[in-house]
């Protein structure tokens, strides 16, 4: 969030903070990542069960009557219905999931919102005086929706990737245990590369929040004030500044944004 905000969440623990304002909605949060996890399970069970119906359906290793392959129909039923079953399961189970979560967590932003704003209409005058217009609405309106937009792709993710991967690590340990642990041999290099791109990329987060807010307040105050520029023949003054605030963002979010796609890749 901006920089230029004070507020009382930056001398404390802003995870903590976060935690509580949350906990109106922690029930149906455990059951959207109970459902969440119940369709990974599923999801992970699929392949093992496809291939059991490509072996009953496959004439390698069956043993031929009178030249013709015998399959056992009642085996390929049973693993097509059950296929079915569990695609069935992880799709429902992930749409709730989903459901619950986005539903809650619009929810909660709006809480947000609404506490924002009873704590501006508590602070004194001298704050506004002091603050930025353009940056008092950049925390109402961008940082609440980043927020938001976060917890609906980060948290989801999280529990997702962390099932599957606990899933798919207890798979391939079953189907082969020496390519199981030629892959955890290479899981610290990867945390290595990842850690190296969040240490760079978070400060460029927060710089580019800063800077959003300063370009909202520049162009708020220009068109609010115009009538004083004109007056004052600072057009080409302001002109520049702004030029030079909104070409300092668009550097910055280029490099926040090419720095952040890089992470997915390197995972």
């Amino acid at each position: 969030m901006s920089t230029n905000i004070k507020s009382p969440a930056k001398e404390k623990n802003k995870l903590g903070s976060l935690v509580k304002s949350f906990h109106n909605y922690y029930a149906p949060f455990i059951i959207s990542i109970v459902l969440l996890i119940i369709s990974v399970v599923f999801t992970i069970l699929t392949p093992n069960t496809v291939r059991s119906l490509t072996n009953e359906i496959s004439p390698v290793g069956k043993e031929a009557v009178d030249g013709n392959f015998v399959i056992n129909m009642g085996n390929v039923t049973y693993y097509a219905l059950l296929l079915v079953t569990y695609i069935a399961i992880a799709f429902v189970s992930g749409f709730i999931s989903g459901f619950v979560l986005n539903t809650i967590i619009q929810k909660f932003s709006k809480d947000l919102r609404r506490q924002i704003s009873c704590k501006i209409n508590k602070m004194p005058l001298d704050y506004f005086d002091t603050t930025q217009t353009g940056d008092i609405l950049s925390v109402i309106t961008n940082d609440v929706d980043i927020l938001s937009t976060s917890l609906q792709n980060s948290v989801s993710m999280l529990v997702q990737s962390g099932a599957m991967l606990a899933g798919v690590f207890i798979a391939m340990f079953i189907a082969c245990w020496q390519m199981a642990i030629v892959v955890v041999c290479s899981l610290p290099i990867m945390l290595i590369i990842i850690a190296a791109t969040f240490k760079y990329a978070l400060p460029l987060f927060d710089k580019n929040q800063q800077l959003l807010g300063e370009v909202n307040a520049t162009v708020e105050e220009n068109y609010s004030g115009q009538l004083v520029i004109k007056a004052f023949n600072a057009e080409a003054k302001k002109i520049e500044e702004f030029r030079e605030k909104n070409d300092l963002f668009g550097t910055i979010l280029y490099k926040s944004q090419a720095i952040g796609t890089l992470i997915e890749p390197a995972m």
